[in-house]
């Protein structure tokens, strides 16, 4: 027996206050696509239903409107948008999606809320009726004619008959009204479904169903039709897993399994070999679970009253009794009432669950909960070329070809092409012979046991790649395992080989804040790469790393993805340079650089060539797993279940890989650095940033633009690119006077603009270093995440006082404390901005009022005040700064000057 397609409509007149009815009512109905009109949600409000995906269109203005369709989880959707202008929508609100139905066919559902005061849209109508497959329509449309069953006709009305007349859509309704006026008690239809005359012989039943808080009545259409549902994907559940079986079988299975191949091939099948036992190991001793769908029923209490409700309204609206209406009402606010009681008791026993919680990722998982924060994977329509594409196979087509070309060999006409002739040819002589010998370099020494474990015990459950398995088995695998792993790993650096299954990567796209969901360049790629390779990777990471740091490999002043450095030391070692000079009377021009794509557009070739370099002493083993690493990599773009077909990127550092940091590192290394008396450098990964300082702002320009032509004569033979137009300058002064000539810094020929600040880094410079505009933009993303912490400062139910600044320690006051000691030269009365939203913050989690005194309050709670913690962090970082090469001149420097961060910083150490 087939389960019937159950489609529900209903004016609920703001969803979050009738959130649980309208749950209720959609598990009594086993709905499986909800239209929604008046939701009342605001664009910035989080919501969710659980077990349902969500497509709202919130009214962009005031907290009234808003339309929403929830389709169940694991129903494919696309959203269908329509190009029409708002004169042609006429203020109706809409949105719709398209679904596939067994057989392949699409079905396009929509739901439409047109105002009072407003006629539904014809060429909305039209452009939903125009779908070349089925086509379900349903919504408020505030019209009324006796061709529809209602008591009168309005002109709203005869608008849309003449639409439906036009378009052959059918009206499914009967006679039973689904408004009942809250005031006056006249039933009416105001809520209708529409369909496609092929949909209405496939009708099964059409009914108004109880109303869920509204005075609008839901109602629900079912049809023999079947939805395209992705299956419930099983898991494996390891909290049932036989471990002890498990190592058994896997010691079973590879006593025959020795690595004495030399031959890429065979390297690339043991791989694969290797990885599957782990596989057969785990469907034999770990059994599998379903994740079922989540059945919120309320308790016998509530549904009693709900039922008693539905009676008495049913009553009501057979006899229009005033008693009754009243009686429906006082059961509406006792439902309302109980709801609330029970919603404050869910979340009390969630803040004891909280409470009692010590698990940091289960702990932040529960916090992520309570304010919403739940990814949606789903991609909407994309526009490309002035089409909308629609169906998910073409979207990861789409995708695909927009990373192939993001990851195409770097090109520009000013890049030199006699060194890039050279050094391909150069990289043509390298070759991978079988019989490598081994040079006896601590790089190329053997992988053993006790290396991989170390690795492993640093390794998170995160997403497996392609070959299905997780770090958890390898984890769990026994020692016999491991020691046939460690002479695979140690088998390819002998060779220099790395096999291809660990280089073919499962590519995600996620979405980036604020950018516009329809452009295929606002999703950003998530990498799935294999665990066994990314475990071999870091057995190279850290070796190669050691080797970097111990022949200083990498640029002195580089502080991204080292050991005890952060972008804290660049941006101090910025502030202390320019208070500094400011102490001397001078200004000090900086300029900050934007690369373009840089780890995406790493030239392959340039990167092996730097590292044949005999000065960096890397071996050739090591050199040529690198090359093998880069080289024949594989990546395929999923979109919900569709898969693209693969391609090889020509250039850029693998995403997500463990190494890539590392040899981008190693790539930009000899990135051009201005000598110590013409300007200064700061460096973290790809942000960058020349200065220089003068009594004369011109004399300044003149030295900071001969760093910018060195600067360009690299990029262009290394094929990385500078973007000019989002290039910057601050000159940084405390002058009040304006320079006659104003500054002229070029790149590439265009001039680079001069502002008034810049952020460098996540940290705001005025060019008058009074942290102003910094400080501002911290206080108002606390004040925002200050909001976030009140669900967590409920008076009749909430988490305890020590649990609410502990979030807000991680969530909050971290914010305040990025980067400090560069901004410990902040003056006290900026500093007490940020006070007042920690004092906020106190007052909270012990639910005082705001008039209770703040040193009381912070005695109570032990919790240290903000210039208290300036005092902490500028001694911490003073311990650490004395061995940092980079600071090590800026620290004696310090104990002759005054007033800026380091001398501020040695007098509280």
């Amino acid at each position: 027996m087939t389960t019937p397609l159950n489609v529900l409509h209903v004016n609920i007149r703001s969803i979050r206050r009738n959130k649980r009815e309208l749950m209720q009512l959609l598990l009594e109905k086993q709905t499986s696509i909800a239209s929604i009109n008046e939701t009342f949600l605001r664009t910035n409000t989080r919501f969710r239903i659980p077990g349902f995906n969500i497509l709202r269109k919130d009214r962009p203005e005031g907290c009234r409107g808003g339309v929403a369709l929830l389709l169940k989880e694991g129903i494919e959707y696309s959203e269908a948008v329509f190009d029409l202008t708002k004169e042609e929508l006429n203020n109706n609100e809409y949105t719709a999606a398209k679904v596939l139905l067994n057989g392949h066919a699409a079905l396009l559902i929509a739901t439409i809320y047109c105002p009072p005061k407003t006629t539904p849209s014809g060429k909305l109508i039209t452009a939903l009726a125009d779908n070349n497959g089925h086509t379900i329509i349903m919504g408020d449309f505030n019209a009324k004619h006796t061709d529809f069953n209602c008591n009168t006709t309005n002109h709203s009305g005869k608008v849309l008959r003449d639409i439906l007349h036009n378009t052959n859509l059918a009206i499914l309704n009967t006679n039973e009204p689904t408004h009942i006026h809250s005031s006056t008690s006249k039933a009416d239809i105001l809520d209708l479904v529409l369909c496609s005359p092929d949909l209405s012989a496939k009708l099964l039943s059409f009914s108004v169903s109880h109303d869920v808080g509204s005075d609008h009545l839901p109602v629900l259409a079912s049809f023999s039709l079947q939805l395209q549902q992705a299956p419930a994907k099983p898991r494996y559940n390891y909290k049932k897993a036989n471990w002890e079986k498990y190592r058994k079988c896997i010691a079973d299975k590879i006593t025959n399994i020795a690595v004495t191949t030399q031959n890429p091939k065979d390297l690339d099948q043991l791989a694969e070999r290797i990885g599957s036992i782990l596989i057969q190991a785990r469907e034999e001793t770990i059994p599998l679970t379903t994740t079922k769908p989540p059945q919120q029923q309320l308790p016998a209490h509530i549904l009693s009253l709900i039922k008693q409700k539905r009676k008495v309204r049913r009553d009501f609206i057979k006899t229009r009794a005033p008693m009754l209406k009243t009686e429906v009402n006082r059961l509406q606010n006792q439902i309302r009432y109980q709801l609330t009681l029970h919603k404050q008791k869910q979340w009390t026993a969630f803040y004891h669950q909280l409470d009692a919680d010590t698990n940091p990722r289960t702990f932040w998982q529960k916090i992520k909960t309570i304010n919403g924060d739940k990814t949606n994977n789903i991609i909407p329509v994309l526009k490309s070329q002035g089409q909308l594409i629609e169906d998910n196979k073409t979207k990861a087509i789409l995708f695909r070809n927009h990373l192939q070309n993001v990851h195409s060999c770097p090109n520009d006409p000013l890049f030199d092409k006699d060194w890039k002739i050279i050094v391909d040819r150069e990289m043509q002589k390298t070759v991978y012979p079988s019989n490598l010998t081994p040079v006896d370099h601590p790089l190329n020494r053997s992988v053993t046991i006790e290396e991989i474990k170390s690795h492993l015990k640093k390794t998170k459950n995160k997403a497996p790649g392609e070959d299905n398995i997780d770090s958890t088995l390898i984890k769990q695998a026994p020692d016999e395992y491991l020691h046939l792993l460690s002479n695979l790993f140690t088998t390819c650096l002998m060779e220099g080989y790395f096999p291809l299954p660990w280089k073919s990567a499962v590519v995600t796209m996620i979405h980036k804040p604020g950018k516009d969901p329809y452009n295929v360049t606002s999703y950003r790629p998530i990498s799935l790469l294999s665990h066994v390779g990314k475990l071999f990777e870091r057995v190279l990471t850290q070796r190669l790393s050691s080797h970097a740091e111990e022949m200083g490999l990498l640029g002195i002043h580089q502080a991204g993805f080292r050991k005890a450095r952060s972008t804290t030391d660049n941006i101090l070692r910025l502030s202390e340079d320019i208070l500094r000079n400011f102490k001397k009377k001078e200004h000090t021009l900086a300029v900050f650089f934007d690369i373009e794509k840089a780890f995406d557009k790493m030239w392959h070739n340039g990167l092996c060539y730097r590292l044949a370099d005999s000065n960096l002493q890397i071996p050739l083993s090591i050199r040529n797993i690198i090359t093998s690493f880069l080289h024949n990599r594989t990546i395929k773009v999923k979109v919900s279940t569709a898969i693209s077909s693969p391609f090889t990127p020509e250039a850029g550092v693998p995403q997500g890989a463990v190494l890539s940091p590392l040899l981008f590192l190693l790539y930009i290394s000899d990135i051009y650095y201005p000598p110590p008396t013409i300007g200064q450098v700061s460096q973290f990964a790809d942000d960058l940033c020349y200065w220089t300082s003068s009594k004369c702002p011109k004399l300044a320009a003149k030295k900071l633009q001969k760093s910018i032509e060195e600067i360009e004569t690299w990029s262009n033979m290394w094929r990385v690119k500078l973007n000019p137009q989002k290039t910057q300058c601050v000159l940084f002064t405390r002058s009040t006077r304006k320079n006659k000539k104003p500054i002229d810094l070029k790149l590439y020929g265009e001039a680079i603009k001069v502002e008034k600040e810049a952020k460098f880094l996540g940290v705001t410079f005025q060019k008058n270093m009074n942290w102003t505009s910094h400080i501002a933009n911290i206080e108002r993303e606390g004040r925002k995440r200050l909001n976030h912490l009140k669900t967590l400062c409920g008076r009749k139910c909430g988490a305890s006082p020590q649990t609410v600044l502990k979030v807000y320690i991680s969530y909050i006051r971290s914010l305040f404390e990025y980067a400090l000691p560069a901004w410990i030269t902040a003056s006290p009365r900026q500093m007490n901005r940020l006070q007042r939203i920690q004092n906020l913050a106190v007052k909270m989690a012990y639910r005082l009022p705001k008039y209770i005194s703040n040193h009381h309050v912070h005695s109570i709670s032990g919790l240290a005040s903000i210039s208290s913690r300036q005092s902490i962090i500028g001694q911490r970082f003073m311990n650490r700064a004395a061995r940092n090469p980079s600071l090590r001149k800026a620290v004696e420097q310090a104990r002759w000057t005054t007033d800026t961060p380091m001398s501020i910083m040695l007098k509280l150490s």
